[in-house]
């Protein structure tokens, strides 16, 4: 069933994405370019002796004018994107040679918008770091970005004596309802627009002090720190992983 989901996931790429692209001029998004990566690690997956292997290294070329879109971020982009892969792995059971590295380059001979990823699998120099499920999960949660400028919505959060959600792009959302949901599709209480997160991904249910996370059947799978899960009561400053995207869990002590 996975496998279909992703072959109309790429039919429906095909069909609407670079037309619409061409017809209102609009730029490519990083989203997309972590959806080839995803295309990209599937193809070149090997099976290896304890599972499927994919590649560590990732040459994303791109026509000029989407390069200096991203050229001022690239480097960041190149460790996001990074992450990105070593996640995806770890969330369906793959394995790495070492942690992702990913390269973002420039070739005119490639369209406008159409991003051409390389995976390639590479000898591991000493002292490497294998991405098995642990190490993978835990490298991700020390980089991820998810500490958060003290501002209006920290204050509302932490005055309110209500649990609140840390997200990576800096929203703070609490934790006010006796369920809150999560998910891709823009009816959740808490939308987030990546595509390793499923339509209704989870969700959290609240009863006095008890905050309990609630997997909704997500196709990547939800962790807590290292832990796949399906149900889970939470702990102040824990990291939700849903799919590829870290939400931090906060409680005011």
């Amino acid at each position: 069933m996975a496998a279909l989901f992703d072959r109309v996931e790429r039919l429906l790429e095909r069909v609407l994405e670079a037309p619409t692209r061409r017809l209102f001029r609009t730029r490519l998004q990083p989203v997309e370019l972590a959806r080839a990566l995803g295309r990209s690690m599937e193809a070149g997956a090997l099976v290896g002796p304890n599972g499927l292997v994919v590649p560590n290294h990732y040459t994303v070329t791109l026509h000029p004018t989407d390069y200096d879109a991203f050229a001022s971020w690239r480097q960041s982009l190149e460790r996001d994107l990074g992450r990105f892969v070593a996640q995806r792995a770890r969330s369906r059971g793959w394995s790495c040679p070492s942690m992702p590295v990913v390269q973002i380059v420039s070739d005119p001979a490639v369209p406008l918008g159409r991003p051409v990823v390389r995976g390639q699998a590479r000898d591991v120099e000493a002292g490497a770091r294998d991405v098995e499920p642990l190490q993978a999960a835990a490298g991700l949660e020390q980089t991820a970005v998810l500490a958060v400028p003290g501002g209006p919505a920290e204050g509302r959060a932490a005055s309110s004596g209500k649990p609140w959600l840390e997200l990576a792009d800096g929203r703070r959302v609490r934790l006010d309802a006796p369920t809150v949901r999560l998910g891709r599709a823009p009816d959740n209480d808490v939308v987030l627009d990546d595509p390793s997160v499923s339509r209704y991904h989870a969700s959290i249910r609240i009863a006095g002090d008890r905050c309990t996370l609630v997997d909704l059947g997500s196709h990547n799978g939800t962790r807590v720190g290292t832990s796949v899960v399906t149900e889970h009561a939470l702990l102040p400053n824990e990291v939700i992983y849903l799919g590829a995207v870290p939400v931090r869990f906060r409680r005011r002590g």
